[in-house]
């Protein structure tokens, strides 16, 4: 299998992947190669998303806010990160809280989230599709 970066017309940001298989690939080995790639996107789930942007929110400044805000910020953002693998919502909320100095609108942190994401996608998307091929 080949996997190469695209860029889309967004400067020098990889936006994309293609993905491609040189020769047959047997079922089986589609098979469990998918299996895997799914398992790797499987979703975080609440308690950890949520975990994870306390951290992020005691590792950062925000703007002054009660604690009805800063509970409503903690669960949007949890919601919303609890669909993304767990291994990413981690290394999205390290790097941000490695780079930045104030807490992210879901804008920034989500961009992180799907930068991230893009590759096991693109891979799944192309097992599917080859699965799809040899199906009888």
């Amino acid at each position: 299998m080949t996997l190469r970066g695209t860029n889309r017309g967004h400067g020098f940001e990889t936006t994309g992947y293609d993905v491609a298989f040189e020769g047959p690939v047997p079922e089986a080995d589609i098979a469990a190669a998918l299996g895997l790639v799914r398992e790797a996107l499987a979703p975080a789930g609440n308690a950890l998303a949520v975990a994870e942007i306390t951290k992020l929110r005691l590792m950062t400044k925000a703007r002054g806010a009660d604690d009805a805000d800063t509970r409503a910020w903690l669960s949007i953002f949890g919601r919303e990160l609890a669909a993304y693998p767990a291994d990413i919502v981690t290394a999205a909320c390290r790097e941000w809280t490695e780079g930045n100095v104030f807490v992210p609108a879901w804008a920034e942190l989500r961009a992180i989230c799907e930068r991230l994401a893009m590759r096991r996608r693109a891979i799944a998307d192309a097992l599917e599709r080859q699965a799809e091929k040899v199906a009888p």
